[in-house]
């Protein structure tokens, strides 16, 4: 089946929301995820030399289980880790997105704890179980995910904590997304002297994103 330019661009605004249409026409490019029927869709909508193009990916309408996908059953032991980084990593289309989503679900299923997800779209919809979820889409409920994970720590006092002692153990992380937090007083009483200490000892380290923070602030 070959759709007409018109055809797409009628499916387009239906999709899309007036903030997705302007997000589209500033950026040429969005991403959104949609229902149909026991389905989800996760539809990039971008701009070419010949108009507007889609490319639509479907999601199971259920979030399978980490036995389903038939994925080693070490992840069960990532889901019981308390602290640190997981990264889910691969090209296009190998299943990050669904992998991400078995391992969260089994935590759901398993722990009393409160869980956050900053998304871009929210493609898996959870239902709260043992934890509870709150989803966040960029854009809707979120401006970006730097102000995201700002509002996650201002959620629980013992992040900010942890992000203290790491920071005083000399974890480049830590002192960036410390200065973070001195920047716009979330969690803790607002220093842009001791945001800058802190992003300054990041980039001492090698941490790109706190150098581009310092190099913006000597260009104004």
């Amino acid at each position: 089946m070959k759709w007409t330019h018109q055809e797409i661009d009628d499916l387009t605004r239906k999709l899309l929301t007036p903030r997705q249409l302007e997000r589209l026409r500033q950026i040429k490019s969005v991403d959104v995820s949609v229902s149909s029927g026991n389905a989800r869709l996760r539809v990039n909508v971008f701009s070419t030399a010949h108009g507007i193009s889609m490319a639509i990916r479907i999601l199971p309408g259920r979030i399978p289980t980490i036995e389903e996908l038939n994925l080693h059953p070490s992840l069960h032991d990532i889901s019981r880790i308390k602290s640190g980084l997981v990264l889910i990593c691969g090209p296009a289309g190998v299943g990050k997105t669904t992998t991400i989503a078995a391992i969260i679900n089994d935590i759901n299923k398993s722990r009393p704890v409160h869980i956050v997800t900053l998304e871009d779209p929210i493609e898996y919809r959870f239902q709260s179980n043992k934890a509870f979820i709150e989803q966040r889409e960029l854009s809707y409920h979120i401006p970006s995910f730097e102000q995201g994970l700002i509002d996650v720590l201002r959620e629980d006092a013992e992040a900010v904590k942890w992000y203290s002692k790491a920071a005083e153990q000399g974890d480049a992380n830590a002192q960036y997304n410390l200065g973070l937090m001195y920047n716009s007083g979330e969690g803790i009483p607002r220093d842009d002297a001791e945001a800058v200490k802190w992003w300054r000892k990041a980039a001492e380290k090698g941490l790109a994103a706190a150098q581009c923070i310092l190099d913006k602030m000597k260009d104004k």
